[in-house]
This record gives C-alpha cells, structure tokens and sequence, in this order.
C-alpha cells in the first residue's frame, strides 16, 4: 500500500497471512483490514499488538487525551461457525474497547457487514459508540449484478465529535471506502 500512498505509513492485516495454504494454492493478501496515516505524524503514532488478525490498533499520543484507533475486518461470510467466529471478534474488539477506553478515546473503523444485526447493534449499545455526525447510512457493497448493496463499512467514535471530517470513496471492485 505505501507504493500507492507514498506520503503514509501503513499498517496492513490479511486474514490470511499466516494461513499455511501455499500462495500457489490461494492467492494472498484478501480480506483484511489497514490503517494509513501521513508520515509526518508516525513519531506520534505505536502499533499495539493486541488484537487477531482481523483487526489493526494504533495509538495516536495527542493531547488532552491519546487516540486509539482500531481497523477492522469482521467476517462475512456465512457457513456452521460463522455466528461464533463473528461474536469472537466482536469480543476481542470489547476487550480492546474495555482495556483502552478510560487511557483513549476510540475510534473503530473497518469492514463490518451487519447480516448480524443483533450482534452487532448490542455492541454498540453495550460500549455506548457513536456514529460521527452526518455519516448516517451509506451504502459501501454492491454486488456485482447491481442487484443489491448494503452498507458495510462503519466508523464509531467513544465520543461524539471526535471525527468531524471523513470522505465516502468511490468503488474500488464492489466496494467503496470511508476514510477519516
């Protein structure tokens, strides 16, 4: 990604990347998440090494209060274990929210389809997350027939206001992207 973005510091997550599929067998690099910010402010900036492979946390140390910054990609897919492996994440991702949330605000951003609704929603109310102003709902998936889409892609904050400014992308193959 830094190829692409030259003037940021990413950092990239894949679910598969520690998967022992040969890369001949499986391409690598999908379904994941990433975190890019501008150089200029990467003495600010600590990658945490909580979290799964679904997930990236980043510290921004600022003042009055430092930043915690999670990107996330939940698992979409449907199959016999989809429902645990989605309550998984959401779990790790309240431990996060629990561990950080009296040293950090928090921002939480990523790929998280809401086919799970309850689950979901119960999260949000459960860590009292909001949805920065004027980014109400907005479709980010559409299936390649055109025949549907949905919104996937989320951003809460800990605390109202803290992201006043965010940009809806245009599509990158089916999906669009948020960025803040």
């Amino acid at each position: 990604m830094e190829n692409i973005l030259t003037n940021y510091k990413c950092h990239v997550k894949c679910v598969d990347d520690t998967n022992p599929i040969s890369p001949l067998q499986r391409p690598r690099g999908m379904s994941g998440t990433a975190v890019c910010y501008k150089h200029e402010i990467s003495n600010s900036v600590i990658e945490k090494p909580d979290g799964s492979m679904r997930n990236i946390v980043i510290k921004v140390n600022i003042k009055p209060k430092s930043l915690l910054v999670i990107g996330v990609y939940m698992p979409c897919r449907g199959g016999a274990d989809a429902d645990n492996e989605y309550r998984e994440i959401v779990d790790e991702i309240s431990e996060l929210v629990l561990k950080y949330k009296s040293l950090c605000d928090i921002v939480i951003a990523g790929d998280m389809p809401n086919s799970r609704d309850k689950i979901f929603l119960d999260f949000i109310k459960e860590h009292y997350l909001y949805t920065p102003s004027g980014l109400g709902h907005e479709n980010t998936y559409f299936h390649p027939s055109g025949t549907s889409s949905t919104q996937t892609d989320y951003i809460m904050e800990s605390t109202p206001g803290l992201i006043n400014n965010y940009n809806l992308g245009s599509s990158v193959s089916s999906f669009k992207h948020i960025s803040a």
